[in-house]
């Protein structure tokens, strides 16, 4: 096997037209910094003019071009190509021979760009990426835009079970929160929608027929009244389901504040600290709390959290009622338990003046939307799908420190996760 064959093959570059040269290989300094060079010629035995197809042509010196090629052993790699020139006898116009692994006017090789498209499959920076391969940002972004590209094409069709959910958007988006929604089956995204306000989720779902429409069964969705107008006005037919993490999650808002509300108008210290450093132990399901005794040193005796909790209840004002309420909720919600869910919170409204006005304003929210939360109990489905893929979206964010293009984020998000795949010319 000759040299030039085996560089080709250490080198992965299948081209017939190019050929290394003999003395093939040195090292440069390029502003403070080596670099690996090979030298290889790029010509053609057989060519026509493609201005007029004629086969009179003669060969015309040849074009020196340095061409970035994938880093070897950490160094930065290029070789320097001597393609052949040849002038036309007939026409007089020149031009140059193809080769396969470059395009015509690149400074990039193929398989360079290639390994770039495939590396932006990672949570990875744009950064990050541009640094181990010696590029520019803009030529990683300029790579990403040709191999991945987001036709704007109608979707077939809907799932049947949808989550919606909404996350912090981009500087340059229509609105500080953008709209996503997944397959609740499947658990993939769908689409990201740059605006989650009512009347553009309206537009883009209108391009879907009433009948495409009507086959979607659930909604699942946070308590957010434009999404439940939503599902309302374009799935007749679909059943709005509550997620259950936000139901019991207005209730331990409300909790919480009361508890801060009564740690602040204390005068024991003791008790105003035991308030402030056990706050999760309120937000804990009562059958959860750890019945085994430690030294506590607050107190100067062994108690356990359920302890804990007894203590703080007995000695405050204003904290117990709020507390056996978001307990039988959590435990009615847990169990699927809707009677005892909707008693409850009617129970709870009817002796108002012993909970506090963020209780109140809580509980009438719930009564308010008590036919979906009965949906939420006979249907297991939860926006638990969706609230992991907002995690990924922060995840693409966080790595990047910040996007300021949607369109970017979009296309990223989508790279990440398969939903847009490489397209190989």
């Amino acid at each position: 096997m000759s040299s030039s064959n085996i560089i080709n093959f250490c080198l992965g570059i299948q081209d017939k037209n190019l050929t290394f040269l003999e003395n093939n290989f040195e090292i440069r300094t390029i502003k403070n910094r080596n670099i690996k060079v090979f030298h290889a010629l790029v010509t053609q035995k057989h060519c026509n003019c493609p201005h007029c197809c004629s086969i009179n042509v003669v060969k015309n010196g040849t074009k020196p071009s340095l061409i970035k090629i994938i880093p070897i052993q950490e160094y930065e790699t290029y070789i320097q190509v001597h393609r052949q020139r040849f002038k036309c006898k007939a026409c007089g116009k020149t031009f140059s021979a193809k080769s396969n692994f470059v395009m015509q006017r690149a400074r990039i090789s193929y398989s360079l760009k290639l390994a770039v498209a495939q590396k932006l499959k990672f949570k990875i920076s744009l950064k990050d990426i541009a640094k181990e391969y010696n590029i520019s940002i803009a030529t990683v972004q300029r790579i990403m835009d040709k191999f991945y590209q987001i036709k704007k094409k109608e979707l077939i069709s809907l799932p049947e079970n949808i989550c919606i959910d909404e996350f912090k958007s981009t500087a340059d988006a229509d609105g500080a929160m953008s709209c996503i929604f997944a397959n609740a089956d499947t658990k993939k995204a769908i689409e990201i929608l740059e605006n989650r306000k009512r009347d553009s989720l309206i537009e883009y779902f209108a391009r879907y027929s009433l009948e495409e429409r009507n086959k979607v069964k659930t909604i699942c969705m946070d308590i957010y009244a434009p999404y439940m107008s939503l599902a309302a006005k374009m799935f007749p037919k679909a059943k709005i389901i509550l997620d259950r993490f936000h139901i019991i999650n207005l209730i331990n808002r409300a909790l919480n504040k009361t508890r801060i509300r009564v740690m602040n108008s204390l005068e024991n210290s003791t008790l105003k600290k035991m308030l402030k450093a056990e706050w999760q132990l309120f937000l804990k399901d009562s059958n959860n709390l750890c019945s085994t005794r430690y030294y506590y040193s607050r107190l100067k005796g062994m108690y356990s959290s359920l302890e804990k909790v007894e203590y703080m209840l007995k000695n405050t004002d204003g904290i117990t009622e709020e507390y056996d309420i978001y307990q039988i909720l959590q435990f009615a919600l847990k169990n699927n338990n809707f009677n005892l869910f909707e008693n409850t919170v009617n129970k709870a409204l009817k002796a108002k003046e012993k909970i506090s006005k963020n209780m109140i304003v809580s509980l009438r929210t719930l009564k308010k939307y008590m036919n979906y939360i009965k949906n939420t109990m006979d249907i297991s489905i939860t926006n638990g799908v969706i609230e992991g893929i907002n995690n990924k979206i922060k995840v693409i964010k966080r790595i990047a420190f910040g996007y300021r293009n949607f369109d970017n984020l979009k296309k990223r998000f989508f790279i990440i996760n398969g939903i847009l795949n490489l397209q190989v010319n």
